[in-house]
């Protein structure tokens, strides 16, 4: 009985001894990183729904990350919006609302390419010329809400609201870094 209180304590002693010289400390970020950046924007609670929404932000304490993130929440949307559009565009052969279509998704591709031209710049520290392109891309949503004309109304309009927002909510982000 003596022998096996013994081991006892010893596999006791030796595992509190390896798992705490292992341990890992737990690093301290700022919780209210995001909402204290986002404050700093046009729309505060779009900016923290859309940022915490996306699990790459829970450790982020740079603004320079924040606006990654955003710039890609960004890309995602104006591609899906892109893959509505052309699907859309397919099932609406020989007809105006195809023809319209086809304008939004050139519009789209564009836009595509200016936010990842905005990531670029993004990454080289090229903040004002970053802001700068991401605007630019924010223009194709309203430029294809204004290409349905003669009773033709746009099947995007909510897809356009939402890449419209966030094309905005990255050029915030990316004047922080300018400012």
């Amino acid at each position: 009985m003596q022998t096996l209180k013994l081991h006892l304590l010893l596999l006791i002693i030796i595992f509190t001894t390896f798992s705490t010289s292992h341990a890992r400390p737990i690093p301290i970020h700022d919780v209210n990183f995001i909402q204290k950046t986002c404050k700093n924007t046009q729309n505060p609670s779009f900016c923290v729904s859309t940022l915490q929404s996306d699990k790459r932000s829970i450790n982020v304490t740079t603004v320079d990350a924040l606006a990654g993130i955003s710039l890609g929440i960004t890309v995602s949307a104006a591609e899906s919006t892109l893959s509505t559009i052309n699907d859309l565009a397919e099932k609406s052969p020989g007809t105006p609302l195809e023809e319209d279509l086809h304008v939004c998704a050139q519009l789209y591709s564009n836009a595509i390419d200016d936010l990842h031209d905005a990531i670029d710049q993004l990454n080289s520290k090229e903040y004002d010329a970053a802001a700068t392109t991401a605007d630019q891309a924010g223009d194709a949503p309203d430029s294809c809400e204004a290409v349905f004309t003669d009773g033709v109304k746009s099947p995007v309009t909510d897809r356009d609201k939402r890449v419209k927002d966030l094309c905005g909510l990255s050029v915030d982000l990316l004047d922080l870094l300018s400012s």
